[in-house]
């Protein structure tokens, strides 16, 4: 080790039926990068993810892209890996060509090697990057961090070989590890402030106010990655989100939280407040459904003129009793109420979108198909949540019983593309179906 220890940070690439980057980024990795680098560390970050890379891209052609960050990924079609095939949807692996990827990785001449993981079921990127990181620098520590490595810690160190899995948060579990391997531990835990690398931001940053959520839903994991609700604080968020609009020139934005509603009056209003002030000419977003029980007039309209340019909330059902069974976070005569709160703030119906859950264990097509047409009758958009089984969660247990995959023995089929709870009720042609509805019914932005 030199004087000066290097992290190499990667995001790998992600394996799976299909993919869109709705500012899809490695938040937290880039959070402990940030943290690493006031601890004296060099940093270097390679992103798998990089819709710019040269090289992908006269390869693969470059992908199609929007200007607010968003849009695809370079796309190479694989076999699906797991010993149950699919047999309705095309599999294939995203991000940058492998050999691009090697090159970044062999480029670099790391003390630690930390490589963030997202859902459960794209771990086989991270078992192409730690491959890759053995071969070239076989000496090199190797920790995975992220959802995937919290909700799965056994699977994650069994089936990548990383030397280190972090379970849940970076704090105490990462210090100990630096320590151990006789690595400069950093004086504090990560703050808000992300790595502002020129590679890592380019159209869309990231910021999160809040951790945490207040509810305990039945089919989500949020509760199993952050225990209860911490609030933020507005200055610092604002101070994060007008670094990197000034020194990354960085003009889209997108909330990070589960929450960004709950106890909005305490920070969230000060923070829009301030970005209203401060006339930066950016525009947000919530690809993170917001809480549609705590939306009001006020919070509407600093919204629309802080610079949100939509709002997604997640409606799930229009069932009382489904939300009586599984959340309790809304009732259906309190939609349509809160849509006429943002029309009057200045949204229009294709600006508000709405996700709609489909595809829980005994859960009917006609259910799904009353709330699609519900939504989309009071003139918002709707959108199709695939269902995804989460180890952990109180409907883990009910899905892996009545699912004909294995979803207990590979997280594979975790994913919320193949439809895992299939059945006589709600069948693969039933969701195709009422995605194409709700795309038919559903007014345009």
């Amino acid at each position: 080790m030199t004087d000066t220890p290097v992290a190499l940070l990667i995001n790998p690439p992600i394996y799976d039926f299909a993919l869109f980057d709705l500012f899809l980024k490695p938040y937290g990795l880039l959070r402990i990068g940030a943290c690493l680098a006031s601890a004296g560390y060099k940093i270097s970050f390679v992103d798998a993810l990089d819709h710019r890379d040269e090289l992908s891209s006269s390869i693969l052609g470059a992908p199609r892209r929007n200007d607010n960050g968003t849009g695809k990924f370079h796309r190479w079609k694989v076999p699906f890996p797991g010993e149950v095939a699919i047999e309705h949807r095309r599999y294939a692996r995203y991000g940058v060509v492998a050999q691009s990827l090697d090159h970044q990785i062999s480029d670099v001449q790391p003390d630690i090697v930390l490589i963030s993981s997202g859902m459960t079921y794209w771990y086989p990127g991270i078992v192409e990057v730690v491959r890759m990181v053995r071969c070239r620098h076989a000496n090199a520590p190797i920790i995975v961090g992220g959802i995937y490595a919290s909700l799965l810690a056994e699977h994650c160190k069994n089936t990548t070989g990383a030397d280190f899995v972090i379970h849940g948060n970076a704090w105490p579990e990462l210090p100990n590890i630096l320590d151990k391997l006789g690595l400069p531990v950093p004086s504090h835990q990560p703050s808000s402030e992300v790595l502002s690398l020129p590679n890592v931001w380019r159209n869309a940053g990231i910021i999160r106010l809040n951790k945490g959520c207040p509810l305990r839903c039945r089919y989500c994991a949020s509760e199993l990655l952050f225990s209860g609700f911490a609030q933020g604080n507005a200055k610092s968020t604002f101070n994060v989100l007008r670094n990197q609009a000034t020194h990354c020139n960085i003009r889209n934005f997108a909330f990070y939280d589960d929450a960004l509603l709950f106890q909005k009056e305490d920070e969230f209003h000060k923070l829009l407040d301030l970005i209203i002030k401060a006339k930066l000419g950016i525009s947000l977003y919530v690809p993170n459904a917001l809480h549609i029980r705590f939306m009001d007039g006020r919070t509407a309209r600093l919204m629309k003129t802080a610079g949100f340019k939509e709002v997604r909330f997640g409606f799930e059902s229009v069932s009382d009793d489904f939300h009586k069974n599984y959340d309790g976070k809304v009732a259906r005569n309190e939609y349509p109420e809160v849509v006429e709160i943002l029309r009057a703030a200045g949204f229009r119906g294709g600006e508000i979108i709405t996700y709609i859950l489909a595809g829980l264990p005994g859960q009917y097509a006609e259910d799904v198909e009353d709330t699609v047409r519900f939504v989309t009758s009071i003139g918002v958009r709707g959108s199709i949540a695939e269902y995804s089984p989460v180890p952990g969660t109180e409907l883990w247990s009910q899905s892996v019983a009545v699912s004909k995959y294995p979803l207990d023995e590979d997280p594979l089929y975790h994913n919320n593309s193949i439809h895992a709870l299939e059945w006589s009720g709600f069948t693969v042609a039933d969701m195709s179906r009422l995605k194409q509805l709700t795309h038919d019914l559903s007014p345009r932005m």
